[in-house]
């Protein structure tokens, strides 16, 4: 059964008005669809972007959480080095490195310039060589091949302890006034 209401109601004609139909061809002209269709979203897409940018309150909020962001990956406990362990250097010498090492711990690894570290326990006048590695428990692990003494070169009041290459090696404080102790002898040769 149909219902009344279908008869009853307005009389459907397919065919449109003069104003839709007059419009419906106004939109088929290639300028005005193209202005419709890639003109006014480009205009609104591009004052949305100029007001965006415009406002420095929000840039300085995108720069606060770009940083945030950055901290937030930077800070993973995955990436914190806890300790720093050194290997094959005597008591003191490890108290040198552990002073002379610019770092507060824990520190990230993406903070730490290992180049850096590399040199400055180079330059220490008592290490021979050293290597330096990040472990995956999060200790930074310094291997030292400390130099052996060899001479001990006293000038005037300046002792100086040397290797076998001839190159300095620094004294604790110590060792130092173990040594300052020590007079040499009046005569140590005798001509025969």
């Amino acid at each position: 059964m149909r219902s009344l209401k279908y008869k009853l109601g307005r009389k459907l004609d397919p065919a449109p008005s003069i104003v839709s139909y007059r419009l419906m061809r106004l939109l088929l002209t290639p300028r005005l669809r193209l202005i419709l269709t890639l003109g006014l979203p480009s205009l609104f897409i591009f004052c949305g972007a100029l007001v965006f940018f415009l406002n420095m309150n929000l840039q300085e909020n995108i720069d606060v959480l770009k940083k945030d962001f950055k901290r937030l990956i930077v800070e993973r406990p995955e990436f914190m080095i806890k300790v720093a362990a050194i290997d094959g250097a005597s008591d003191e010498l490890a108290n040198e490195i552990r002073e002379i090492i610019p770092l507060d711990f824990p520190v990230s690894y993406f903070d730490l310039d290992i180049k850096y570290l590399h040199k400055v326990v180079n330059d220490i006048p008592a290490v021979a060589s050293a290597s330096i590695k990040i472990t995956v428990s999060g200790v930074l692990q310094i291997e030292v091949l400390e130099r052996t003494p060899a001479f001990i070169w006293r000038k005037k009041n300046l002792l100086s302890v040397l290797d076998v290459n001839g190159n300095f090696i620094s004294l604790g404080p110590y060792f130092r006034q173990q040594l300052s102790n020590y007079a040499p002898p009046k005569r140590v040769f005798s001509r025969i």
